[in-house]
């Protein structure tokens, strides 16, 4: 399955203003792969197999609370990177959105077993 977004972050504060993020997010039996794109920020390609991550559901998050937003955490082993990460994925909302999360987290817990 396969999921685009564009969605429109408004920072508040001393360096605020508007960004357009675009994100585009891949799923097969063994890798998730990801696009982020934003107007302030470069482009960046990330990949990971499905057995060397751990999803999570950004709303059920503590720190959704003070920054919200709808999408995937994603923390683990990345391709070609030596140390592990985290990146955020926006899906955006709606049912495509909310599939796609319950599909991937789905994925990667059975790639545990």
């Amino acid at each position: 399955m396969c999921i685009q977004s564009d969605s429109e972050k408004i920072n508040k504060g001393l360096f605020g203003g508007t960004e357009i993020v675009y994100a585009g997010a891949a799923l097969t039996p063994r890798w998730l792969v990801w696009a982020v794109r934003g107007t302030k920020a470069q482009t960046a390609v990330l990949s990971a197999l499905l057995a060397d991550i751990v999803v999570q559901d950004y709303a059920q998050l503590s720190f959704a609370k003070l920054v919200a937003d709808t999408g995937l955490n994603v923390g683990g082993k990345f391709t070609d990177v030596s140390e592990n990460g985290s990146a955020f994925i926006d899906l955006g909302i709606g049912p495509e959105a909310e599939r796609f999360k319950e599909l991937v987290i789905s994925a990667v817990q059975e790639a545990k077993k």
